[in-house]
């Protein structure tokens, strides 16, 4: 599942997970979740807390211990920090201006719904212009060519650095 919205006229929270299972019990528990995760950022704003919340909620009422990977940031569109905490999740691919890419993983935690006492943890980055973020699940980097090949997270970065120079659209 994947999420944006406005906390407040300058904060917009980016958010992208994947619930473990399949079927109707993962879509609810994925709808449960995102509906948490929303109603937590507009009381909390800070990363670390709203996902602390949110495990506290999740964790203790999870027999099937079922769980939540996430990536949440929330951005200050007036001066372009990104603070950020990720939950077991992939981390976002920082795009710079000249196409360089690296991986935002300082703020690795484990996945929400697994220990109701986590305490989560968060990073800034600052977001210049002509730069950019790229969230994504493992269905990209684990998706399969013809001969069963793995797309990789290497292969997702050279893509990226192709792009050095073109808008979202293109």
């Amino acid at each position: 599942f994947y999420d944006y919205f406005f906390i407040d006229r300058d904060s917009l929270c980016l958010v992208i997970g994947d619930v473990s299972g399949k079927g109707v019990p993962a879509a609810l528990f994925m709808a449960m979740t995102k509906t948490m995760i929303k109603s937590a950022a507009r009381l909390l704003v800070e990363p670390e807390y709203i996902l602390a919340d949110v495990n506290r909620e999740i964790a203790r009422n999870n027999p099937s211990m079922t769980f939540v990977t996430v990536f949440l940031g929330v951005l200050n569109l007036n001066t372009g920090a990104l603070t950020y905490t990720c939950a077991g999740h992939n981390p976002p691919l920082f795009i710079g201006r000249k196409g360089n890419s690296v991986l935002l993983g300082d703020a690795q935690c484990p996945a929400i719904g697994l220990d109701d006492a986590f305490k989560y943890r968060q990073v800034s980055v600052n977001l210049r212009h002509r730069e950019s973020l790229l969230l994504f699940t493992d269905g990209v980097t684990e998706a399969q060519d013809s001969k069963n090949r793995l797309f990789t997270q290497e292969s997702l970065m050279n893509t990226v650095s192709l792009t050095v120079g073109l808008t979202p659209a293109e």
